[in-house]
């Protein structure tokens, strides 16, 4: 799924975009981490994804074991904004 909207994530409906987030139930860590990878690798990242990565750090960055990674996703999210 991450590879759509990766791809295609200008063509993906803000409807979809919200059905997906909503329905990721359990958020760990690894996930986070998939995410974080996404904004390192890529220099222009869809909305549709940008909103998806910014949604799940924000809500579940906070379950992250180490407190100073949540900083380091904001500083990316920021740079890709």
């Amino acid at each position: 799924m991450n590879k759509l909207f990766e791809t295609g994530g200008d063509f993906i409906t803000q409807d979809a975009i919200n059905k997906f987030i909503f329905r990721l139930a359990d958020i760990d860590e690894e996930i986070i981490k998939i995410y974080v990878k996404i904004l390192k690798k890529n220099h222009n990242i869809p909305d549709g994804m940008y909103q998806i990565i910014a949604w799940i750090c924000g809500e579940y960055g906070s379950k992250l074991s180490d407190k100073s990674k949540v900083l380091k996703i904001m500083n990316l999210l920021i740079q890709k904004a």
